[in-house]
């Protein structure tokens, strides 16, 4: 089986024979003008914000500073923004200018408006859509979710010029997308492996795209995406305007936009390192396993007084989530689950009623890959492939086999698989006839079709306890995924405390969004306390308090390792 995105080969662009076009729509506001050095210097310092790059624009601090088109500006209004936030201030004069720019913000910072609405004005001053043309905008988002929001803002505010959009991203039927395509679209916003498969068939092309995102890059490439984003930047002419949003700026981010951004001017807002949100209030409480429940429904109790709060409830495996979820529904609690294990379409009405508030307390996993049959995307040798139970002679046998390939792959990895090294030899022959049919995309990546597969119900095994560490290594979050863009979650509550640091603020940082502020509240016991120095030393953004156990509310502190 070839790697994804094998069959695209990189086009050969000669600039000087490409049609022109324009990129460059800014013109400063008289008032961002006449401010002076020291005004624009104390604005930045206000925001966090630092910037990079030869003759970065001045922020903008109104809507009608940035200048946008009525067109544009009737549908900011009419959502009632009171002001643009610290990343639209400064990212709307940068794409605006035509210039390639680098944004690092947290996720709800308000970026998605960052370069929609430059888009939507590139887009108009573009020749119409002629029969077979592809995008002028493309965006690439790493997750189904973040692509269905980016797609809802855009005809939000894009309904008013008449542009059209689709959202190419795989787990569903490729019918309705691809006669999106084939009708025309300005913008398409993609996965990378569901976009890689439609340019692989020719149902669409990237002649025409002249600005390219790359929508939360770093994110992206921890999902194993950059052998998929180098081809598709392939098909794109070079005098493109691209912009990179990140949430962080680690060198294989900055490496991806040496290669592919040109002259680039770049904005940070707060730390480019992984740390706590300043706004959410974190609360440690040590107590036993058999307290847990109690001290939950206490802080249920607490959190559920306001109707209008939102409470995620972060657990280990996906059979706990069940117990968590079946126990508070049986005493009356209004809470559903989510985790890998759960259908796509389950996972949406999950998702859609935590959303309007109808269930306001959800139960998730954060690394599904603790329960069985965890299904992951790595780019490694080493492939471990499970199959369903197969019919062979009439007689069922369970085929596993290890491979060894240079790819990118859907790879499986069986904590709980017996493994039989006297069947080896029995079932190799069996594996080479299957193997290439065998590779199961899943919930933790929705973006390449495939066959749903239920996790199997069977006991440990030595062979799933040996490579237990690799999954918990190479996995990424199924649920952090699909919550991604849920706003005014109010509060977290880790019942179960995550295997590392980094895990443990990507949960409390679902709560304290877009400037909100949130609470976190984390049980920890003491089969924790090797993470303890960890949870103590988590560094905490710049403005907020040190975080350090002297400033932290902990319950029961007499309790001692």
């Amino acid at each position: 089986m070839g790697a994804l995105g094998a069959g695209l080969k990189n086009q050969e662009w000669d600039v000087s024979t490409l049609p022109k076009f324009e990129k460059s729509f800014y013109k400063e506001h008289p008032d961002v003008t006449n401010r002076s050095d020291a005004d624009v210097e104390a604005f930045r310092r206000k925001h966090q914000m630092t910037i990079a790059g030869k003759d970065v624009p001045r922020p903008v601090e109104t809507f009608d500073e940035a200048g946008f088109p009525r067109y544009v500006m009737d549908e900011v209004k009419a959502q009632g923004f009171p002001a643009p936030t610290a990343i639209q201030s400064q990212g709307w004069p940068m794409a605006l200018s035509g210039r390639d720019v680098v944004g690092i913000a947290e996720t709800g910072s308000g970026k998605t408006l960052t370069y929609c609405l430059p888009s939507i004005v590139h887009i108009n001053a573009q020749p119409l859509l002629a029969p077979g043309d592809g995008p002028i905008v493309l965006v690439l988002a790493p997750t189904r979710e973040l692509a269905v929001q980016i797609q809802e803002e855009m005809k939000k505010f894009g309904r008013s010029s008449r542009i059209r959009n689709t959202c190419v991203y795989g787990g569903v039927p490729k019918g309705p997308q691809i006669r999106d395509l084939s009708r025309g679209v300005e913008v398409c916003i993609a996965t990378p492996g569901r976009l890689i498969d439609m340019l692989e068939a020719g149902k669409t092309n990237l002649r025409r795209v002249t600005y390219l995102v790359l929508d939360e890059a770093d994110r992206m490439l921890d999902m194993g995406f950059e052998p998929q984003i180098r081809k598709i930047i392939g098909q794109i002419r070079p005098d493109r305007q691209t912009l990179m949003w990140s949430a962080t700026w680690p060198k294989e981010v900055r490496a991806l936009a040496s290669d592919f951004l040109q002259d680039f001017i770049q904005v940070n807002i707060g730390s480019m390192e992984l740390a706590a949100n300043h706004r959410i209030t974190q609360i440690v409480e040590v107590v036993t396993d058999m307290e847990k429940r109690d001290r939950m429904i206490k802080h249920l109790e607490k959190v559920m007084e306001n109707k209008e709060n939102k409470i995620l409830i972060f657990v280990g495996t996906k059979r706990i989530a069940d117990e968590i979820t079946r126990f508070l529904r049986q005493d009356g609690w209004p809470a559903l689950s989510i985790h890998g294990d759960k259908q796509q379409n389950e996972r949406d009405w999950v998702l859609d009623q935590f959303k309007t508030g109808k269930s306001p307390i959800m139960v998730a996993t954060d690394v599904a890959s603790r329960g069985i049959g965890a299904l992951l995307t790595v780019r490694i040798c080493l492939i471990i492939i499970v199959s369903n139970w197969f019919s062979t002679n009439g007689v069922l046998i369970r085929c596993v086999a290890f491979t060894l390939l240079y790819s990118r792959v859907f790879t499986l990895v069986p904590f709980s698989l017996p493994w039989y090294e006297c069947g080896v030899g029995i079932l190799l022959p069996l594996i080479k006839l299957l193997a290439k049919v065998l590779l199961f995309p899943g919930p933790s990546d929705p973006h390449t079709p495939g066959w749903h597969f239920d996790a199997l119900s069977i006991a440990p095994s030595p062979l799933g306890v040996k490579y237990r560490w690799l999954a918990n290594m190479l996995s990424h979050s199924p649920s952090s995924s699909v919550l991604e863009h849920v706003r005014n979650i109010t509060h977290v509550l880790n019942y179960d405390y995550p295997n590392n640091s980094e895990d443990y603020i990507h949960r409390i940082g679902r709560t304290g969004r877009a400037g909100a502020k949130g609470t976190a509240i984390t049980l920890f016991t003491t089969d924790n306390q090797k993470q303890a120095r960890d949870l103590v030393n988590i560094p905490i953004e710049l403005t907020g308090p040190p975080a350090n156990a002297n400033n932290m509310p902990i319950g029961n502190r007499n309790r001692r390792w």
